[in-house]
């Protein structure tokens, strides 16, 4: 056919303002395409947003569509749930009216009530189902089966594995088939993460076959893949016989040395009293690599947490303020009651999002052995996973009353002190400097002027020793003001003697900076014969005094590199820490040795003056 009978066919009309032009035949014509072109950058875009427009334009005279068309359309399927079938006949027309005024016409209807699909013509019908010769059938739901004559979903095996040869690229090619974009089977397809984060850290190549070790792991997941099959999961998160008075959601979150994860359940009073509980979601993640502690693991699992309950909230319109989180870590609802600028840039940056999200009385105590995350971070074979009512359901308390849940008591005691920053314990330590039992009054005559030491540190040679004899003060003091039960004992925590090493230099900074550091206090400027003014000193969130020069743009480099402590001259707090450093240095370092590793971490005044007065 000629060009112009073949532009026509495919949707391109003669405009009189011309957008694409061709010469053809010695004549200037020019066409337009009135179509969207599907595989452009921009089609994704463009059809979802044609749909809601359409939508929105006409959800006044088609108000159910609309809303499945906004809340309810991914792409170009509709998934949607009403309460009985005269909604649901209602729905569809809706629907089947809202397209055709774009021109466009719904197929593939699928839906687990009879009486509902018999009003749509057989040819429209997912997979032409005939309800006269059989049940409704099967099918997938964006990637999930549901059997919609009972109403559940449910998982097939893909193929076999007897004859695929054992690599990562197969491996994970064989795992991504298993689709479960809920995380209905989270404790046995987190198995298959840990195994892949196996395979990763012993270096092996895409193609390369995995070690014998390896390879027996992978062939027990993969054997215990069958199993999956008899795993029913009910669609809806209520019982459809029952009327729901109330429907509130509980998310637990756990972590063990391998993983850490969330799930969340929907927990359903009816009318007549009883209670029911449905898991919804649940979330996953392989725990690094790099050697983390529990608690903080722990404290990445709440994160998840608060994350999946946020999703889950929007999806089911509920307020996340309203969801109720369980953990069997006590560090971790301690951190969250705590203030997160007490607490050490990890914890604290994760601390301070959930509590943006959430409420710290949102947050419970829960035992281990009734805690389903525990599932999660742990894993679990798939023959068990199918009988596990705590998987399925949550723990038993949830469908008690909530007098029956359990008690909310939280202990100070085995809470770890490690990630506290000085100032969280400063109350009990700054006594050491005042004698002061008035806490009131103390405070005042710290931050108003200089107090001077009853630990005098000159009558001590080492750095150590020094900051460990004022760790052991520091205890006593806190002790003091607690009961015998909950009195801290053994040996120095870092932290403890990381919070006296700050007490000194703070105090060595306030007699030798006292100028400086009441004007950085307050916000003035310095004297233009101040020692500090190249410097261009600010106060951290210890007190302490340091450097704020171009180096803080170096982000990948520490934070006390960026912002190193400043320390003055001729302070003997500076020369036991100059002495210190070249010690470490098995006293073969030289003046410059000395100041590079000091550099990592302080700033003297006149450093190479001060090193080469110590080395005399």
């Amino acid at each position: 056919c000629d060009i112009a009978d073949m532009y026509l066919r495919i949707g391109i009309a003669p405009r009189d303002r011309p957008y694409h032009r061709f010469l053809w035949r010695g004549m200037d014509t020019s066409f337009e395409l009135n179509r969207v072109v599907f595989g452009i950058n921009s089609s994704p875009f463009l059809a979802q947003y044609v749909s809601q427009q359409h939508a929105r334009k006409y959800e006044k005279c088609y108000p159910m569509a609309a809303e499945t068309v906004l809340k309810s359309t991914y792409m170009d399927d509709s998934l949607d749930s009403v309460p009985d079938a005269e909604h649901g006949i209602e729905l569809y027309k809706q629907l089947l009216q809202l397209w055709a005024k774009a021109g466009m016409q719904a197929r593939k209807w699928m839906s687990n009530c009879s009486r509902v699909l018999k009003q749509i013509p057989l040819k429209d019908r997912k997979s032409a189902v005939d309800l006269d010769n059989g049940p409704i059938p099967c099918t997938k739901t964006l990637g999930v089966w549901w059997m919609a004559d009972k109403d559940i979903f449910t998982f097939k095996e893909t193929s076999p594995y007897t004859d695929m040869e054992y690599t990562k690229r197969n491996f994970l090619k064989k795992i991504a088939t298993l689709f479960d974009p809920i995380g209905l089977l989270a404790p046995f397809t987190v198995r298959a993460k840990i195994i892949l984060q196996d395979i990763w850290t012993a270096g092996k190549d895409w193609d390369e076959e995995l070690d014998e070790i390896l390879i027996q792991s992978v062939r027990v997941w993969f054997n215990e893949l069958p199993e999956i099959t008899k795993i029913k999961v009910p669609r809806c998160l209520s019982d459809t016989h029952k009327t729901v008075d109330t429907i509130s959601l509980h998310t637990f979150v756990d972590a063990s040395q391998y993983a850490y994860g969330a799930v969340t359940y929907a927990r359903c009073t009816y009318k007549d009293g009883t209670v029911s509980s449905n898991i919804i979601a649940a979330k996953t993640r392989v725990a690094s690599t790099i050697a983390t502690s529990i608690p903080r693991l722990e404290l990445m699992g709440a994160v998840v947490g608060v994350r999946l309950a946020q999703s889950i909230a929007t999806a089911l319109e509920i307020e996340v303020r309203k969801v109720t989180f369980w953990s069997d870590s006590l560090n971790v609802l301690w951190w969250i009651r705590g203030k997160s600028r007490d607490f050490k840039p990890f914890v604290a940056n994760r601390v301070g999002e959930v509590q943006r999200s959430t409420n710290p009385e949102q947050w419970r105590h829960v035992p281990t052995n009734m805690n389903p995350a525990d599932l999660v971070s742990r894993g679990m074979k798939s023959s068990d996973l199918a009988q596990s009512n705590m998987w399925w359901q949550g723990p038993h308390f949830l469908r008690q009353l909530e007098d029956k849940w359990p008690p909310n008591k939280l202990s100070s005691e085995n809470i770890s002190d490690k990630e506290l920053k000085t100032t969280s314990t400063k109350k009990y330590s700054n006594q050491l400097y005042s004698g002061n039992t008035n806490m009131k009054s103390f405070v005042s005559v710290y931050e108003d002027k200089t107090t001077e030491m009853r630990l005098n540190p000159e009558r001590y040679s080492s750095w150590l020793k020094l900051t460990r004899v004022l760790a052991w003060i520091n205890r006593f003091t806190h002790n003091c003001h607690l009961s015998k039960e909950a009195r801290v004992s053994g040996e120095l925590t870092s932290g403890e003697i990381h919070k006296a090493e700050i007490h000194l230099i703070k105090q060595a900074q306030r007699i030798e900076f006292r100028e400086e550091w009441t004007a950085v206090r307050n916000g003035k400027p310095l004297k233009q014969n101040s020692k500090l003014l190249g410097l261009q000193p600010k106060l951290d969130e210890d007190g302490l005094l340091r450097s704020d020069g171009r180096l803080k743009y170096a982000e990948f480099l520490s934070y006390d590199v960026r912002f190193p402590v400043i320390l003055p001259r001729r302070s003997w707090i500076t020369r036991l820490i100059i002495k210190h450093f070249h010690e470490q240095g098995h006293h073969a370092s030289g003046t410059n040795q000395t100041l590079a590793a000091l550099s990592a971490r302080y700033w003297i005044v006149s450093a190479r003056e001060e090193i080469r007065d110590w080395e005399k």
